[in-house]
């Protein structure tokens, strides 16, 4: 099945966004979060918007994740101009089904010719060697000094 994802990206721009959105496919409503914007050709904020998502995560058994509204705020919060198109794909899923054929279609699969097989998301790789995702608030900057490292 091939799917398309949003025409005001490019392949590298997608890639990204189906990293980022296949990265916290346990929450749907982040997972539609981050696809919106990135469809909405705001891509370069989905990495600000994920980092604060993940800031806000809450811990206990008890914790409930943010709703939608509060997703919708945090992205705000982050240099998002938050759209009606936007809103709609949080609240109706638009993107559920094509992230989830990502996801599926994607582990246990080899990533590339890296050796390195896809167990778990998040899952990034710069220039073949992977990335430790510590979900401590370093990630970001840890992923952003990798890539200047291969300059």
């Amino acid at each position: 099945m091939a799917i398309s994802f949003g025409s005001r990206l490019g392949k590298s721009a997608a890639s990204l966004a189906l990293l980022m959105a296949v990265a916290i496919t346990r929450v749907p409503a982040r997972r539609r979060l981050l696809a919106a914007i990135a469809d909405d050709g705001q891509l370069a904020r989905v990495p600000a918007v994920y980092t604060a998502v993940l800031a806000e995560q809450p811990t206990g058994e008890t914790a409930t994740l943010p709703d939608n509204d509060r997703l919708l705020e945090i992205a705000a919060s982050s240099g998002v101009h938050v759209t009606s198109a936007i809103r709609e794909a949080v609240d109706t899923g638009r993107w559920d089904d094509w992230v989830q054929h990502a996801n599926d279609a994607a582990i246990g699969r080899p990533i590339g010719d890296t050796g390195v097989t896809l167990r778990y998301v998040p899952t990034v790789l710069v220039n073949g060697r992977q990335l430790e995702i510590r979900e401590d608030g370093t990630d970001l900057q840890r992923l952003l000094a990798a890539i200047d490292s291969t300059r």
